[in-house]
């Protein structure tokens, strides 16, 4: 099986190496004549999706537009050039509210526990193995039972935690996910909500009813102790204008968990507790309300105990001009996790139609599971060989790094692994693939950043594949390419 690599960034200055007999004529470092183009990842062909969906009463028409979504991502997805195994997992952001039973919010202790749903439309399994690589399925239609999956009822928890649900559906040890996440597949994880982040303990006491301390019962605690603005917490009066808003960390008196738990798990290297061996291999995604403006309005009577005489509600920070059933919260914590990871995409939660934002993550998708093209012309030596260098980099669990030379196969008798660059100018003519901004033909399966390069009057347009020999792609690696100019 051949790996086909994307080339995503190019910098100065590479490592000479011989990757045969003769030796490659660049001299890096410091040779002008040098690129280094650094691959992210090699491609993939394991996909883990995760959905967190909020499931609170607001929600009902957002998570409509979210199944009404799902088609044209599919479709995307179906254009990738290369066959691939997917997981596809839904869970909610109902993890209760603490130890306590509050039937006017929603919530019951647990909640739904960051269980992957179980949806009858997929067949009673807990997560749909479209496994496209073999051609088999735990499902007989995989659009249906994803629909099936999102399609959740707006009846959970008002006291929403997103960044907990995902964390324990992926880290804790659920019965019920067993075999969703695999070591060897790109991770997907994309957040809907239209409130901020209110991820607790599980023994918190800030949604007893009795904690007066906390002010009045209501979805302001979230804010009041989750949130800082300029270092200040959210005071519970009105005011707007606030500016500079991260999360506040329990040491200075929140009562949410530090958003570093959420940073670390998606950005750190399994060696040092994250979610995978290379964080390049996770993708965050929200559909959420922008963090700014946030603003405090007081309500009369308290939106959430009509007994209550009045209590401060957080402004939301977006609202749609065509149906204001589209409006959202400053999803502060929320945006600041999705933003933070490697590869990461955020989109207004009140645009009232998700096809874009999954659109934009179907793309981030097929580039790290289709085929790419070099971005710079290749250049041969005096005997015809192209002059480049490739090397496995490989991020071990125990956050070492071992590279690792591969061979060029016309050179070692094609004995895997080893790469050979691939004229890739055929088959973008053949399949009628245009540049960009005209948009893709249906029938080009090239990603829209191969585009033909024009060198001394011809055009010329190439990528490099690794052959494996059938074997996978080693778990945390990433190659690198240096070719001369």
């Amino acid at each position: 099986m051949r790996f086909v690599l994307v080339a995503f960034a190019l910098a100065a200055g590479c490592h000479a190496r011989p990757v045969a007999p003769e030796p490659p004529t660049i001299t890096c470092p410091g040779d002008p004549r040098c690129d280094d183009a650094t691959v992210g990842q090699s491609v993939l062909n394991k996909v883990d999706v995760l959905f967190v969906l909020d499931d609170a009463p607001s929600m009902s028409v957002k998570l409509a537009a979210l199944e009404s979504a799902l088609p044209s991502f599919l479709a995307t997805l179906a254009g990738g050039s290369m066959p691939v195994s997917y997981h596809w997992g839904v869970v909610t952001t109902d993890l209760g509210a603490g130890p306590q039973t509050l039937p006017s919010f929603g919530c019951r202790p647990g909640g739904d526990g960051a269980k992957l749903r179980d949806a009858g439309g997929s067949g009673g399994v807990r997560y749909i193995d479209d496994n496209q690589l073999t051609g088999t399925s735990n499902v007989a239609d995989v659009a249906g039972a994803l629909a099936a999956l999102v399609d959740v009822p707006a009846t959970g928890c008002e006291f929403r935690q997103p960044l907990e649900a995902a964390y324990q559906a992926l880290r804790s040890n659920v019965p019920e996910n067993a075999g969703f996440l695999r070591s060897d597949a790109l991770l997907v994880v994309l957040f809907l909500s239209d409130a901020d982040d209110c991820s607790t303990p599980p023994t918190t006491d800030l949604f007893d009813p009795a904690a007066t301390q906390y002010g009045t019962l209501d979805r302001f605690r979230c804010t009041q102790f989750g949130i800082a603005c300029n270092g200040t917490p959210v005071p519970p009066m009105p005011i707007s204008g606030l500016s500079g808003c991260t999360s506040q960390t329990m040491a200075d008196g929140g009562k949410l968990f530090d958003v570093d738990r959420y940073l670390n798990f998606f950005n750190k290297p399994a060696a040092q507790g994250g979610v995978k061996v290379d964080p390049n291999h996770v993708i965050l995604a929200a559909i959420a309300a922008p963090s700014d403006p946030v603003g405090v309005s007081i309500t009369s009577p308290c939106a959430g105990d009509a007994g209550v005489a009045m209590c401060p509600t957080l402004n939301r920070s977006c609202i749609s001009v065509s149906d204001q059933r589209f409006a959202g919260d400053p999803a502060v914590r929320l945006n600041s996790v999705v933003s933070a990871a490697r590869n990461d995409n955020l989109a207004s939660v009140c645009n009232g139609d998700d096809t874009a934002p999954l659109d934009a993550v179907a793309r981030m998708i097929l580039a790290q599971t289709t085929m790419g093209c070099l971005p710079t012309p290749v250049t041969t030596r005096v005997d015809g060989t192209p002059d480049c260098i490739v090397d496995d980099v490989t991020s071990n669990p125990d956050g070492s790094t071992t590279v690792t030379d591969l061979p060029w196969c016309t050179l070692n008798g094609h004995t895997p692994p080893c790469w050979q660059l691939e004229d890739r100018l055929a088959e973008y003519d053949a399949e009628g693939c245009t540049a960009p901004p005209a948009p893709p033909a249906a029938t080009c399966k090239l990603p829209a950043s191969c585009q033909p390069l024009v060198v001394a009057g011809a055009r010329q347009l190439y990528s490099i594949t690794v052959d494996r020999g059938g074997a996978p792609t080693p778990v945390g690696t990433s190659t690198s390419i240096a070719c001369a100019k």
